[in-house]
């Protein structure tokens, strides 16, 4: 119930004003009154009316009731929200049809007051109260400990409640998986802590006092020993001594630097791998409310802050703090009146740097901010580079940038303003103490104390070393205040809970592909409905076109049957199977997406393919980007299927891009196909192509179809309009266009539209056929001739020695007789030709210009072939993949953003230049890499592990 939601000092008025009638089913709050004043308002569900109550001051200390309403639900009908641009009102209807308005409140009361909605409801229907279905998800929106409301739906993180300490210490837990080693570098800690503090009392009042002045105690002590040394050979084993110590120094200082170079980036690799995962869990309505910039500084830049604090501060902040307890115990020894003198300002400075820390908690946290938000502008301007010098917007951008380098700078200063003051404590606390010593420390030896000259030495050293430390623990608290700031930063993410999260009890289907939406409705943001009472039902192996204006809901609602997002109300179910009710595997794995926004990302045109099925056949990958009408331009890739194609597929074209999306989903063999403008930004050719591909793709699975041109849903089963996030009309082509209303006058748009241009018959031609007969249609287009041409079976004509005949021709190429057909001079690639060479040989006719043509046929398996037609083969695929194999690199010199290379190869030496910082040099598979030179030549290095040390090490650098 919303029992939970009511402070206990208002349910303490409550049962004080009417204790007698304390005794409603349920409570809902609102947070304003009928004057507009934030001030509690609450709703009381009793047995027979609706009481409300409006109360003076705040819901923590209520004061008194001001006004109570009463509803008797015998005069209640409909009870429900109106959304305002702040916040709602609560009304109901009156049997005389007056609507009358309850409440209004904040947004933030908005889901309770939603759900209070559908409880007034059940007592209207003469119900018992329970708590309704509405197809949200319980979560935590405050936080236990404070009660603080939390910042963000769907993440349980309070920024009030954050403890420093507690980040430090979660992030000292990810030292438990290297406990033996830092065991090892508390060790070489302990002992470098020990040399430090003894080489002040060898150097200073042994060497002085006994060495130097023959102190007869000293003598009287060695000969004790059994060690009566003159004073030159004392002085010997002495310097013998120091060296010794400052040698195992030196030792457990590079035991410790190694320990610490070992464990450090291997916690930071774990923290950023994390956070990494955290956002790959996280629903896509976080991604939505983030700039990338911000993001990449989160999973980078903040990874960055606590790897230096814990290199280069946390071993050597033990190391110090060691050095320091362990000097003060000296000097107290040795004189408690100078050492009391040397360390009386530490507490204070200790209390003042606690004072301090917050102040720089909070600059590093602005300074964070500052940082994100330049980020964000340099990502923008990168992406947007070629729309920003288009418009001639990049003077625009320049001022954007200063603005937030100017927001940047100013939280700098602010940072080290703070510094500056931390320095000059510091520097205050080692000058002022040295200067005391010298003064009672020669008052004391010209008094005839026992205080000797050579303890003032050993004293002064000791306080020398103070200062070190000091100065180092200035900078940790900065450093800690940073690394900390940053940690938090770290864990908001790694703590956030995904909004869209898998059941525990959910189930897996064997999906058939039928779609029942009742009464959804669902907004991004409180008080913001995107899509309203949306009711429609698709039937297995029906295709839905989906229609209306740009912002209607379209993508909206197939990301919602896809569990992208999850409804506000109402369900969306598959198979009678509520979507949140379905786990992911079976939900996501059997629904596929084609939309003009194409991912493709940096790797190999198979691996973009292969994308839901990493381990796909190569057979598979093929088949699919036939079906696709991609092979045709992927074999003249230069690597084809394993061309690595870079961050979003800029080496590619849009309509090339968009035959791969299509491709992926081929070869997920899908249930539902979501179709969301899948020929938008390609060309007429192009898209005809796309739409014969898309036929084969529809044919027996659940399509969703969005489209703006109409002439692509003309076949669909059932179609239905969206206009102001509601359902305005359905039916099919015929039944939408006899009624007349929104779909028809699009329709007449763009008729009319295409009839402008010249397209009115070709429009008329292709809006007439069905998909089936499209598909016939187009066949004879140049764009389709490869992928359809002679279909046998597999929809590619397969070459084999008993159809296939390879002869070398007169000039040095090869020819080939097939089905019939003689073809002169034809060209041969590989599909695979570093994953699979001898499979998958595209032989294809030779245009004119030399380029390679249509495809005649694919041989499967090169070794099927005899020897000699094999010989001929290879031949021809030699001259097209020249590749000489690095065998030894003599000399790889760096200048100015290009590497000269000389190296031995298989084919003789080669001198070459390579660009760096381009991808020049990228994994072709295991230990296997090419390179490839300003002029496009092309070298494989067949196994890193042929090379030398040094050769690796060169190899480091680019690869």
């Amino acid at each position: 119930m919303l029992k939970t939601t009511i402070p206990e000092a208002l349910l303490a008025t409550l049962a004080a004003d009417d204790p007698a009638r304390h005794d409603p089913r349920c409570f809902a709050l609102a947070d304003i009154d009928r004057d507009g004043i934030y001030r509690p308002v609450l709703l009381l569900l009793g047995p027979d009316e609706l009481r409300v109550l409006q109360y003076e001051g705040t819901e923590e200390e209520p004061g008194r009731v001001t006004r109570e309403d009463r509803h008797p639900y015998t005069e209640m009908r409909q009870p429900r929200l109106i959304n305002q641009v702040v916040g709602g009102l609560f009304v109901f209807d009156r049997p005389d049809d007056e609507t009358v308005w309850v409440c209004r409140f904040s947004g933030s009361r908005m889901r309770d007051m939603r759900r209070f909605a559908a409880l007034v409801q059940q007592r209207i229907d003469g119900e018992e109260p329970h708590e309704p279905d509405l197809g949200e998800t319980a979560e935590v929106t405050h936080c236990p400990e404070c009660g603080r409301r939390y910042p963000e739906q769907g993440r349980s993180f309070c920024p009030h409640c954050t403890k420093k300490v507690s980040v430090f210490w979660r992030l000292l837990q990810e030292f438990i998986a290297y406990r033996g080693r830092v065991a090892l570098l508390l060790l070489a800690i302990a002992l470098s802590g020990l040399f430090n503090a003894t080489l002040p009392y060898l150097s200073g009042k042994v060497l002085y006092d006994a060495v130097l002045r023959q102190s007869p105690e000293w003598a009287g002590r060695l000969e004790s020993w059994g060690l009566a040394l003159k004073a030159p050979l004392l002085l010997g084993w002495l310097i013998v001594l120091l060296f010794v110590l400052r040698l195992g120094q030196q030792l457990t200082g590079i035991l410790h630097g190694r320990m610490t170079g070992y464990i450090v980036p291997g916690i930071i690799a774990s923290l950023r791998a994390r956070v990494f995962s955290a956002l790959q869990r996280l629903s896509i309505s976080f991604f939505t409310s983030k700039q990338t910039g911000s993001l990449m500084n989160r999973v980078n830049g903040d990874t960055e802050d606590i790897s230096r604090f814990f290199i280069d501060i946390l071993p050597y902040l033990i190391f110090n703090a060691l050095t320091l307890l362990a000097t003060a115990v000296i000097m107290l020894r040795m004189n408690l009146l100078l050492g009391i003198v040397s360390l009386c300002l530490l507490p204070p400075l200790v209390v003042v740097s606690f004072l301090l820390i917050p102040r720089i908690w909070r600059g590093f946290g602005r300074r964070a901010q500052a940082r994100r938000r330049a980020y964000s502008v340099l990502t923008d301007s990168f992406s947007g580079a070629r729309v920003v010098r288009a418009f001639g917007q990049a003077e625009r951008d320049d001022r954007r940038f200063a603005r937030a380098s100017g927001r940047l700078q100013n939280a700098q200063l602010v940072l080290m303003q703070n510094f500056i003051l931390f320095d000059a404590l510091y520097a205050v606390a080692e000058q002022l103490p040295l200067l005391i010593v010298w003064v009672i420390g020669a008052v004391l030896i010209l008094g005839g104390d026992q205080f000797s000259y050579g303890e003032l030495m050993t004293f002064t050293g000791y306080l020398a070393m103070l200062q070190g430390p000091l100065r180092f623990i200035a900078a940790a608290f900065q450093m800690w205040s940073q690394a900390m700031n940053a940690g938090q930063r770290m864990f908001e993410i790694i703590d956030a809970r995904p909004t869209i999260v898998e059941r525990e009890d959910a189930v897996s289907i064997d999906m058939k592909g039928a779609i029942r939406i009742d009464n959804m409705s669902f907004a991004y943001e409180i008080n913001r409905p995107v899509l309203r009472d949306i009711s429609f039902e698709v039937k297995p192996g029906e295709m839905l076109g989906i229609v209306g204006r740009s912002g209607a809901g379209k993508s909206t609602l197939v990301n919602l049957i896809t569990r992208l997002y999850d409804v506000e109300s109402g369900r969306i179910q598959i198979d009678g199977h509520d979507v949140r009710d379905l786990d992911f595997a079976s939900l996501r794995g059997q629904v596929a997406m084609v939309s003009q926004e194409t991912y493709i990302f940096m790797g190999t045109v198979a691996a973009n393919i292969a994308y839901g099925r990493p381990d796909a056949p190569w057979s598979d990958i093929v088949e699919a980007a036939v079906a696709a009408d991609a092979h045709r331009f992927i074999c003249r890739l230069p690597d084809g299927y394993d061309t690595v194609i870079g961050t979003g597929g800029r080496r590619l074209s849009g309509g090339e891009r968009q035959r791969l999306s299509i491709a992926r989903a081929v070869l997920s063999d899908p249930c539902i196909l979501v179709l969301d403008e899948a020929t938008a930004s390609v060309d007429t050719e192009t898209e005809q192509a796309i739409q014969a591909s898309l036929a084969r793709l529809t044919r027996g699975r659940t399509t969703l179809s969005i489209a703006h041109r109409l002439s692509t849903l003309r076949g669909a089963d059932h179609i239905i309009v969206l206009d102001g996030g509601r359902l305005t009309e359905q039916g099919t082509h015929d039944e939408l266009m006899a009624q007349d209303g929104t779909y028809a006058r699009l329709a007449r748009i763009q008729t009319d539209a295409l009839a402008m241009r010249g397209s009115e018959e070709e429009t008329e031609m292709t809006d007439n056929l069905q998909p089936e007969e499209l598909q016939k249609e187009l066949q004879g287009s140049a764009a389709l001739e490869d992928a359809i041409g002679s279909v046998r079976g597999s929809g590619r004509i397969r070459l084999t020695p008993a159809n296939a005949r390879f002869t070398a021709s007169p000039g040095g190429f090869v020819d080939l007789e097939h089905d019939g057909h003689s073809y002169r001079r034809v060209a041969i690639h590989r599909c695979f030709p570093f994953s699979a060479p001898e499979l998958y040989i595209s032989v294809r006719e030779a245009e004119p210009t030399g380029e390679a043509g249509r495809e005649i046929g694919l041989i499967e398996t090169l070794s099927d072939f005899p020897a000699d037609v094999r010989a001929l083969i290879d031949a021809q695929l030699e001259l097209r993949y020249f590749q000489p194999v690095i065998q030894r690199i003599r000399r790889i010199k760096e200048e100015y953003g290009y590497s000269y290379w000389e190296t031995e190869t298989s084919r003789g030496p080669a001198k070459f230049t390579v660009r760096n910082g381009s991808g020049q040099v990228f994994s072709i598979g295991e230990r296997r890499y090419l390179v490839v030179d300003i002029d496009g030549n092309r070298y494989e290095i067949a196994d890193t592990r042929n090379f030398s040390s040094r050769e690796q090490k060169l190899l480091d650098l680019y690869i």
